[in-house]
């Protein structure tokens, strides 16, 4: 018998199903989910899936390996941000572990003959090396976590981890679309949208309200029609989600974009957009990115008149 928590979250995502692929038992090759008609560049940044050019480990929980059905969206999501980053504006050097050795090896595993993780050893200003961890989590209910391991001279990951909550795909709540909306949204975290890198941006305004106060997210921010908005510095900059400044708001910046706190897989209907305003806090970060990877802002149901 299912407990109450399950039957809740049933009735939360049993909506609206996209028409690729029913449940995550039945993950199939997607004509739904896919990136922009404008996003058509070789990839750039490297993303390693080893045949598309992305250094992402699929790492199993103990003796169960990685489910195969789960690498096709990852690796859509992975080809996507490869294509919207295009590089570091600068030469990068590993410079600081952000976890311990201890988070290292729980999310990549470890190479006994080099002493090191398998193949993390090349460090370049256009790749992320990316461990994805499947498995039941001890610590938290989320559908995912990601997490910075290893950062450059920038302040930029090198090499990061996602962790997979094995207990929703087991629930067969899920499809193609949704675990790589999930994925994108995860690999967005891992290439610097969370708050410990985003730091130097934040300013808390005087209702308490944490904005991203980048040039270049200015710029793209300002482009929507925001003259009706009743909160003067949301005019100016988007407004980041109160609880953990690592999402965007939805009541007063974007309603239906990938960057949000919580997955509504009624508001997915196949792959979430990707605003140019999230692409612009990536540039302010210090990457060069292709905007031609970003959907139209009118995509993403940005709220003008809020209370």
């Amino acid at each position: 018998m299912l407990s109450s928590w399950k039957i809740l979250l049933m009735l939360m995502v049993w909506a609206h199903v996209a028409s690729c692929g029913t449940t995550a038992r039945v993950l199939v090759d997607s004509t739904v989910w896919e990136r922009p008609d404008t996003c058509n560049d070789p990839p750039t940044y490297n993303i390693h899936l080893h045949f598309v050019g992305v250094h992402l480990h699929f790492v199993g929980e103990g003796h169960s390996m990685f489910p195969d059905d789960l690498k096709g969206p990852i690796q859509a999501a992975a080809e996507l941000w490869s294509r919207a980053i295009v590089r570091k504006k600068e030469q990068v050097v590993p410079v600081q572990l952000s976890q311990s050795k201890r988070q290292m090896i729980w999310y990549c595993g470890w190479d006994k003959t080099t002493n090191f993780i398998p193949s993390l050893t090349v460090w370049t200003n256009n790749t992320l090396h990316l461990c994805v961890r499947y498995g039941h989590s001890s610590t938290s209910k989320a559908l995912a976590t990601a997490r910075p391991l290893l950062q450059d001279s920038l302040g930029l990951p090198l090499v990061a981890g996602i962790e997979l909550n094995a207990r929703y795909r087991e629930l067969d709540l899920f499809n193609y679309c949704d675990y790589a909306n999930i994925a994108a949204h995860e690999i967005a975290h891992t290439l610097g949208f969370a708050r410990k890198i985003m730091k130097p941006f934040l300013f808390r305004n005087y209702r308490g309200r944490t904005l991203f106060r980048g040039t270049h997210t200015h710029r793209e921010w300002s482009k929507r029609n925001t003259t009706t908005t009743k909160i003067y510095d949301a005019r100016l900059y988007p407004v980041l989600h109160k609880k953990d400044q690592s999402h965007w708001c939805s009541q007063y910046s974007l309603d239906r974009e990938l960057m949000l706190p919580k997955y509504d897989k009624r508001n997915a209907l196949g792959r979430l957009p990707l605003s140019p305003v999230t692409l612009a806090v990536f540039e302010d970060l210090g990457y060069v990115v292709n905007y031609a990877c970003a959907d139209p802002i009118s995509a993403c149901f940005a709220i003008d008149d809020v209370a």
